[in-house]
């Protein structure tokens, strides 16, 4: 990977000693759209039954896709009754369409292409977990911010902020950087215990609804511009 350059640094733009405001990336909150659930498995051919792990994201190296069809690769003999679904556009889909048919899983995976609207076409109302395996350090994704506001559990790289939206254990799984085998077996743990899948998401959506409500964002950024409070 390219080092970042210096001109990006907080150093650089001389923040790192001067007071810092946060504000996350807020999301909206909204109960799981059965009918759009429906619709959407039905659009790609994804019965009822089936368990859907879900990554939206750049079809970049960054976004560790790879790493995720490998870990699919592996999940493919120990479990059945899943499908994947990669939700994006980018230079590398074609190289990841290639390796999942190299690695005998095409049917058990689903690209959609670009969706511009991921969250209105039901993409998490018809998943079941969601999974973030980025190989750089991913500041805050919105994915992940999307997801859990659906109450899925996540399977996240342990890198950059994605440990500061994902607690491991409690609402989702940390794993290492670059690890199809742990990916798998996150995958795994979760796939069989519907009970830890349901705890893990409603801990996320608290989460959500605590810190990442676009409301509140909203209200923080108007602070931060006007300098009065909007309490």
């Amino acid at each position: 990977m390219r080092p970042v350059s210096d001109c990006r640094t907080g150093n650089s733009l001389g923040v790192t000693s001067a007071r810092n405001i946060v504000i996350t990336n807020g999301v909206e909150v909204h109960e799981i759209d059965l009918s759009l659930r429906a619709e959407f498995r039905e659009r790609y051919g994804i019965s009822n039954e089936c368990l859907v792990i879900t990554q939206v994201c750049w079809m970049v190296e960054e976004k560790g896709v790879d790493i995720m069809l490998r870990a699919v690769g592996l999940l493919s003999h120990r479990h059945s009754g899943f499908r994947l679904l990669l939700v994006g556009e980018g230079p590398e889909l074609p190289r990841y369409r290639e390796l999942a048919t190299e690695l005998g899983i095409e049917a058990a995976v689903t690209f959609t292409g670009l969706l511009n609207n991921p969250t209105g076409a039901g993409v998490f109302d018809a998943s079941d977990i969601y999974c973030q395996p980025s190989v750089w350090q991913e500041a805050s994704g919105l994915g992940v911010l999307e997801a859990m506001s659906l109450k899925l559990p996540v399977v996240a790289s342990n890198t950059g902020g994605l440990p500061e939206n994902v607690q491991d254990g409690r609402s989702g799984i940390l794993v290492p950087v670059g690890d199809s085998e742990a990916i798998c077996a996150a995958l795994e743990k979760l796939l069989g215990d519907p009970g830890l899948r349901r705890r893990m998401g409603e801990a996320g959506y608290h989460l959500i609804l605590k810190e990442h409500r676009i409301e509140e964002v909203a209200r923080k950024y108007v602070e931060v511009f006007t300098g009065r409070s909007c309490m």
